[in-house]
C-alpha cells in the first residue's frame, strides 16, 4: 500500500493512501437520521398548527392560510432533516486522502444517496402509517354503516342526490302538485296505477346517483324515465319536465368538470411543491454532506 506524508507546522504524519470508497455505513445512518428528523418536525408542527385554531373558528380562509403554511413548513423541515442526514452522512465518511476537487464530488455523492435513501424511507413510512390508519377507519365505517342500516328501514338518498330530486320534483309555477295530496298524512299515498310519491323520489334518486357516478350522464331510457316521473307528480307537460331534467343533468355535469378542475389544481400544486422541495432537499443534503467531510478533516488535523 502506498504512503501519504503529511506535514503539518510541529510534525511529519505518514498515512496509507486508501482509494475513495463508498460508506454505505455513513449514507445508511444520514438516511435513517433525515427521516427521524423530518418525522418529528412534521409531527411538532401538526400539533402547533392545530393548537393555533379551534374547529368553531375554521373557515375557508383559515383553510386556505393553513394549507400555505403547511406547505412552507413541509418545505423547511424536510430541507432541515435532509441536511442533518447529509452532514451525519459526510461526518462518517472516515479519511480519505484526495484532492478538493474528489473531496466534494465524493461527500456530494454520500448526500445525495443519503437523500435518496432518505425519501424512499420516508415515502414507505408514511404509505405504512396510512394504511395502518386506514384499516382501523374502514372497520368504524363499517360499524357506522350497519348502525345506520339498522336503526333505518330505508336509507334515504345523499344530500347532494336528494337535492337534485327536489329539484325535479318542485311543483309547476302558479301552484301546488296536482297529484299529490298536500296533506302530511297522504304524503306517501298510493297514486297513478299504485305508486307513490315517496317510490317515485326513490327511484328518482337511484337514477340521479348513478349518473353523478357517471359525471352527470343520463341514458336515453333514464333520461325518459326521470322525465316521466316528474311529468307524472308535478303535474307539469312532458316539454317542461324534459327541460328540468336536462337542467339538473346540466348542472352535475357542470359541477363535475368544477370539481375535477379544483382536483387538477391542487394536484399541480401539490406535485410542483414536491418537486421544488425534494431538489431543494437534495441540494441541502449534499452541500450539507460536504460540510461535513471539511468539518471532519478539520477535526482530524487539529487531532494530530
Amino acid at each position: 500500500m502506498n504512503e501519504v506524508v503529511v506535514r503539518t507546522d510541529s510534525a511529519a504524519l505518514v498515512i496509507p493512501a486508501a482509494s475513495p470508497e463508498f460508506s454505505w455505513r455513513a449514507v445508511i445512518a444520514g438516511a435513517f437520521v433525515a427521516s427521524a428528523v423530518i418525522f418529528f418536525l412534521l409531527f411538532l408542527g401538526t400539533g402547533i398548527g392545530l393548537s393555533l385554531f379551534t374547529a368553531p373558528e375554521a373557515n375557508a380562509t383559515t383553510a386556505a392560510h393553513g394549507v400555505t403554511l403547511g406547505a412552507i413548513y413541509f418545505f423547511a423541515a424536510q430541507a432541515f432533516g435532509l441536511a442533518v442526514g447529509g452532514y451525519i452522512a459526510g461526518r462518517l465518511m472516515g479519511p480519505v486522502l484526495e484532492s478538493r476537487d474528489e473531496e466534494i464530488f465524493h461527500a456530494s455523492a454520500h448526500g445525495l444517496v443519503a437523500w435518496a435513501l432518505a425519501v424512499v424511507m420516508t415515502a414507505t413510512m408514511v404509505a405504512v402509517s396510512g394504511l395502518a390508519l386506514a384499516g382501523p377507519g374502514l372497520n368504524a365505517a363499517a360499524l357506522l354503516g350497519a348502525a345506520n342500516q339498522t336503526s333505518q328501514a330505508a336509507p334515504s338518498p345523499t344530500d347532494v342526490t336528494g337535492y337534485w330530486v327536489d329539484m325535479l320534483f318542485r311543483p309547476a309555477s302558479g301552484g301546488a302538485q296536482s297529484n299529490v295530496s298536500t296533506t302530511a298524512g297522504a304524503a306517501a299515498a298510493p297514486v297513478s296505477g299504485g305508486r307513490s310519491e315517496v317510490e317515485a323520489r326513490g327511484e328518482a334518486g337511484r337514477i340521479v346517483a348513478v349518473s353523478v357516478v357517471h359525471g352527470g350522464k343520463l341514458s336515453p331510457d333514464d333520461h325518459n324515465r326521470l322525465a316521466a316521473l316528474v311529468s307524472q307528480f308535478t303535474g307539469t307537460d312532458m316539454a317542461e319536465a324534459n327541460q328540468r331534467v336536462d337542467d339538473v343533468q346540466n348542472r352535475i355535469q357542470q359541477q363535475a368538470i368544477a370539481a375535477a378542475e379544483v382536483a387538477r389544481r391542487i394536484t399541480r400544486f401539490l406535485s410542483l411543491w414536491l418537486a421544488a422541495s425534494l431538489i431543494f432537499g437534495a441540494l441541502a443534503a449534499s452541500a450539507a454532506a460536504v460540510t461535513g467531510r471539511w468539518v471532519d478533516d478539520e477535526a482530524r488535523m487539529k487531532a494530530i
